[in-house]
């Protein structure tokens, strides 16, 4: 994890935490549900083999046999197989897992070229990567130096906590996975017109009342370019 955030404070953040995502709050709901959309919209195979990379307490009912990795010890400990680690640094043998889930903004924690080259290393050939992170073209950044960066820092807010992530461009991280021999097969965008609502001063709660436009925006590539969260199914070549 890059020197800008502390690893060990973000476990402890979420070790900490009664529940990954924040309970009865519409944005996250939302973002539960459209992560889990797209998981089930490119489902695995029942026999498949697959690393849940900075999983939490969330499994989202995923197929196969699933190896659950995260810092934060307590989130996964009850699971049947489990790795407490890094995903910068994975300790798993090249070429392991079939498939691979990266999702709950976990690369936002992270140096997205350490951490997806471990994630193309201990991913097989053909092998299926479901990617998920927030966006440096957000509504959210408009107007700010922040928009449209390749990769920086931002200070938000979780839990009414002021909170470090990285935010980055889709096409920075495109880059990356093109880096990493990973193929970007299928991509999509939400948080759209509810970003443009925060962006305009609205609270996450009232923001979310706008989910239901994404419909009608991701149909609009000038428009969707600016979700806040950005989706990606990948394989391996």
């Amino acid at each position: 994890m890059d020197a800008q955030i502390d690893s060990q404070k973000v476990a402890d953040y979420y070790n900490k935490l009664s529940s990954i995502w924040p309970q009865n709050e519409p944005w996250y709901r939302h973002t539960q549900k459209e992560i889990s959309r797209f998981i089930h919209k490119h489902p695995f195979e029942k026999n498949d083999y697959v690393l849940n990379a900075g999983a939490g307490e969330n499994d989202y009912n995923i197929q196969g046999r699933i190896h659950y990795v995260d810092i934060a010890e307590k989130k996964i400990q009850d699971k049947p197989l489990f790795t407490v680690a890094n995903i910068e640094k994975l300790p798993f043998e090249n070429d392991l897992f079939t498939g691979v889930v990266c999702v709950g903004s976990v690369l936002n924690y992270c140096d997205a070229v350490a951490a997806l080259s471990e994630l193309s290393r201990v991913l097989c050939r053909s092998g299926k990567l479901i990617l998920e992170f927030e966006s440096s073209y957000s509504y959210e950044y408009k107007g700010t130096p922040l928009y449209g960066v390749d990769a920086d820092v931002v200070t938000t807010t979780y839990y009414g906590q002021p909170h470090k992530i990285w935010v980055f461009s889709p096409a920075y991280i495109k880059r990356v996975l093109n880096h990493c021999n990973l193929k970007l097969l299928n991509e999509e965008y939400f948080h759209i017109i509810s970003a443009l609502a925060f962006h305009l001063g609205k609270s996450e709660t009232d923001s979310s009342r706008y989910t239901c436009l994404d419909t009608i925006a991701k149909r609009i590539p000038f428009v969707k370019r600016h979700g806040c969260n950005v989706l990606m199914e990948c394989v391996k070549l």
